[in-house]
C-alpha cells in the first residue's frame, strides 16, 4: 500500500494509525478484521 499523504490506517473494531507519507506500508490482520484507508482525521 502506498501512502503519499497523512492518511489512517484503520482495523476495523480495533483502532487506527496514522501513517505521514509519502511510504510503503504493508498490513496483516486476521480475515474478518478489515482494513481500510481514510484521509487522517488528526
Amino acid at each position: 500500500m502506498k501512502i503519499e499523504t497523512k492518511t489512517d490506517v484503520v482495523f476495523s473494531g480495533l483502532g487506527w494509525i496514522r501513517v505521514i507519507g509519502p511510504a510503503q506500508i504493508a498490513v496483516w490482520a486476521p480475515e474478518e478484521v478489515a482494513v481500510v484507508t481514510r484521509k487522517a482525521i488528526i
